[in-house]
């Protein structure tokens, strides 16, 4: 039982990386807008983020700033809420 703890705690970090990298890869992959809603969301994510409230968020975030449109951030929002369920893998 204790070695299964250990490997348990040196896999983890193994985990997120593989995670972070096929996020990152996705995320490159995304049209502008995407990407900028992905960007502003992914330090908001942990593993037991709810996606949609902090993609919503983030990009209300951006809308009321002025950085998009309403119609443009509703339209690119699964696009990032894809690529950003890759982090919580």
């Amino acid at each position: 039982m204790k070695h299964l703890i250990v490997l348990t705690l040196v896999l983890l970090p193994v985990s997120a990386a593989a995670g972070q990298a096929e996020a990152n890869a996705c995320a490159a992959g995304l049209d502008a807008p995407a990407k900028q809603i992905y960007d502003a969301s992914a330090p908001h994510v942990t593993p037991t983020s709810d996606l949609h409230d902090v993609v919503r968020q983030q990009a209300r975030s951006l809308v009321v700033s002025g950085q998009m449109t309403r119609q443009v951030a509703q339209a690119n929002a699964m696009s990032a809420g894809k690529c950003l369920q890759k982090l919580q893998s």
